[in-house]
Parts: structure tokens; sequence; C-alpha cells
């Protein structure tokens, strides 16, 4: 294969890379990309390994050298180093209310005539009960990941099975309180269904 993107690099960015590589501390990602960069070095004190000398040793495959050498060319040394941020900024579709209203409505008995509800169908029920106005049903199956949830597997659900006003207003109260600024002179403790002991006053 011909060369491409001719690296070469100066004084100062070999002994960077060289310190890097005998520390042995940064992310493996690094160091390999490091090694590479120092192996593709054609200047007069470099390498100047060809990439079949280079993907054998290290593992990697032709694109991978013409991308990392492509990089450095394009960007410089920490370019090639450090990983890019992401451009795009992904938004919490589901505060902590939110999602304390999808945990109730995932452990809810499902609707009549089925077994089980689907993903898609407690998002539609979701979005109908306008605490949103639009969101994936892969949401859904995180917030169930994320906490841990089974309701196939219980007998028992957070609303009882002919819904009771006054259970779900004061469990609206409770839910209202995970919403609540912080305050200092109201501190507030999460006993999460377990029992705690309290050895000092507040």
């Amino acid at each position: 294969m011909n060369q491409k993107y001719l690296v070469k690099l100066s004084e100062s960015e070999r002994s960077q890379l060289k310190q890097l590589v005998s520390s042995g501390t940064a992310p493996a990602r690094e160091l390999r990309r490091a090694k590479i960069l120092l192996k593709s070095d054609s200047s007069t004190d470099g390498a100047n390994w060809n990439y079949q000398a280079i993907c054998e040793p290290f593992d990697v495959s032709n694109v991978t050298v013409s991308e990392i050498r492509r990089t450095y060319l394009a960007g410089g040394l920490e370019t090639v180093l450090n990983r890019k941020n992401p451009d795009r900024i992904y938004e919490h579709l589901l505060d902590g209310e939110n999602e304390a209203h999808l945990i109730v409505l995932v452990c809810s008995e499902t609707p009549s005539g089925r077994d089980r509800g689907t993903l898609r169908l407690l998002r539609d029920r979701f979005i109908q009960l306008g605490y949103v106005e639009n969101f994936s049903h892969e949401t859904i199956c995180t917030t169930i990941k994320k906490n841990k949830l089974k309701p196939w597997l219980n007998a028992e659900w957070c609303i009882p099975p002919k819904a009771n006003g006054e259970f779900v207003c004061k469990m609206e109260d409770l839910l209202d309180v995970y919403t609540r600024l912080y305050d200092p002179k109201r501190p507030q403790v999460c006993m999460d269904e377990t029992s705690k002991q309290r050895l000092v006053e507040v």
C-alpha cells in the first residue's frame, strides 16, 4: 500500500509522545495512538514504518493508521490524543418528577384485555396524560433498567387495581417533595424504604 498522510513530528512532539509512552499511565487508546504516531514519523529522526509494519504489532487496520495520520495532519497532536467532545448536546426529556410519574405508570395495572403492557403502549399513555409532548419508548426501557423495575414479576402494584382517589392524591403530594429546591433550613432525608437509626439530633 502506498504511503499516505506522511507524518513529520517536530522534536518537541516526538519528545512529548515518548514521555507519554514511557509513563504508561495514559489510557490504552491514547498510548496506542502515540505509539502509532511515533512509528509513522517520517522525519530524519523518525522510525518511518510503513502501514504493514505498523498494523501487525499494534493489531490495527490500514484504515485506522490512515485515520490517525490524517487526524494529526488536520488538527495536530492534541486532536489525535484527546477524544473530541460530542457536538450534540443530549437533553434529558424526563426530569425527576416525570420519571417518578413514569415509574408509577409502569407499575400500574395493565390495560384490560392485555396480559402485559408494551413499551409503546406505555409511551402513548404517558403522552396522553400530558406529562411530555413526545419521547422514545427506549426512554422507558432505560428508566426501567436504571430503577431495576420488574413489575411483571410481582402481584403488587403502586396503584390498587381499583384506583383510589385519596391514594393518588397523597402520592401526588409525595412526588412534589422530589421537586423541591434545596433549602439548608429544611433538610430532606430519603429513607428509601429501609430502616434507619437516627444517632444524633438534626
